[in-house]
């Protein structure tokens, strides 16, 4: 399913389909509500992944056709988007970032006649990912460092979570790694656009650039008892690290081993969590645990 159109589901069970030129509104019981005409042309194209408690809804992608509506200074935006007839999108807050890299390390080259080519770019680049709280907060991951900021539906810092896990120098072990998981990246991608009728190549794993840290941080999801599962990133800074479990207020409720219980693609109510898992074919299914009890260890 394309990203566009994947729902998304509210705490009370409707759900919102976003397309490029629509936004479709269920109930809870799955009855079609509403749908919402949209201009791509004036907003771009919305790719939302998760909406507040009043609906509206939280993206940090926008697929544009210009750069009116980018942040003057340099950072991550994350957006608002309410689904109404002729609604605007709104700048919630911008998000720290890296500095950028020399202006060639992102181009893509050539001709439709020659092909393209793509730079690899910057590996272990820290994530922007986040989460929504019960009381339509978000959870952010805001720094290279072990660092979680609370942002309040008005752009507001409302609080932030640290704990004293500094990030490790990037060395030659690390970079090595690094370009091996880009490798097979980049053999994946050269598979998807084979069959494009414009030839795009992209640069090698040698081609990459590297920060001088590793981020700490992989990933962020909140469950529906609000609580904050924070993964980290593992020795050579790849995910599969440990995951520590942490309330809104900051209090350490234990950390989760990296060979055991992992964070789940979705939670849902009365402790269910939900894996999408492929097989060797690439073929992806859904598998649904319940969590009886949480046991982290330190």
């Amino acid at each position: 399913m394309d990203s566009a159109n994947r729902p998304i589901v509210a705490r009370d069970g409707s759900y919102t389909v976003m397309g490029s030129s629509r936004i479709d509104l269920f109930g809870p019981s799955g009855d079609f509500v509403r749908r919402i005409p949209q201009d791509p042309m004036t907003t771009g194209i919305v790719i939302a992944s998760m909406a507040l408690p009043d609906g509206r809804l939280v993206t940090s992608r926008i697929l544009r056709f210009d750069d009116s509506e980018q942040p003057e200074e340099g950072g991550r935006p994350i957006y608002l988007f309410p689904p109404l007839d002729g609604a605007e999108v709104e700048l919630l807050y911008t998000a720290w970032d890296l500095p950028e890299e020399p202006a060639d390390e992102t181009t893509v080259s050539g001709s439709v006649e020659s092909g393209m080519t793509m730079s690899a770019g910057r590996a272990l680049e820290p994530r922007l990912d986040f989460d929504v709280l019960t009381d339509g907060r978000l959870a952010l991951i805001d720094s290279i460092g072990y660092r979680v900021k609370l942002i309040g539906p008005d752009g507001s810092v409302t609080g932030t979570i640290e704990r004293p896990i500094a990030p490790l120098p990037v060395d030659e072990a690390i970079k090595e790694a690094a370009r091996e998981r880009f490798r097979e990246q980049r053999t994946d991608f050269l598979a998807r656009v084979r069959d494009m009728a414009v030839q795009i190549e992209r640069e090698g794993a040698e081609g990459l650039a590297f920060a001088e840290e590793v981020p700490v941080l992989w990933g962020l999801k909140v469950d529906w008892e609000n609580r904050i599962w924070l993964e980290r990133r593992g020795p050579t800074g790849a995910d599969g690290g440990p995951t520590d479990i942490v309330t809104p207020d900051g209090d350490y409720i234990g950390t989760l081993a990296p060979d055991g219980l992992r964070t789940p693609s979705a939670f849902g109510p009365d402790g269910l969590m939900a894996y999408i898992e492929s097989d060797e074919l690439d073929v992806q299914t859904v598998r649904v645990v319940r969590l009886l009890a949480l046991e982290p260890q330190g």
